[in-house]
């Protein structure tokens, strides 16, 4: 599928082709590497907020999880290159991942 990624993103509004930029450039764990910039400099997007509120509404809708500074990870429920064995290993460490974000997020919280 990622032949098509290229061809979808001619067609894409800017939101379209961050979400396809991660498709495209998710690692055999759906691990993406990136900056701001680099979304910015491959999806032809001039507006830091684009992708800032596109990366923060993927992440909320639970598509993306971002795992340290420029690392995130793509649910594999979304997308994954691997067989069923592999999907049932990274989608463990995937809700593992959301859920230390919203404890964390919690925990922060309550001591606000």
């Amino acid at each position: 599928y990622n032949q098509a990624l290229p061809v979808l993103n001619v067609f894409a509004n800017k939101q379209t082709r961050i979400l396809l930029y991660f498709l495209y450039n998710a690692d055999g764990n759906n691990m993406v590497y990136c900056t701001y910039k680099d979304i910015m400099e491959a999806c032809d997007i001039r507006d830091r907020s684009t992708v800032s509120e596109t990366l923060k509404q993927l992440i909320e809708m639970e598509v993306l999880v971002k795992a340290s500074t420029s690392r995130y990870m793509l649910n594999p429920a979304v997308a994954l290159k691997g067989n069923n064995q592999k999907f049932g290993m990274l989608a463990s460490h995937f809700n593992a991942c959301v859920f230390e974000k919203k404890r964390s997020a919690h925990q922060k919280e309550e001591r606000n």
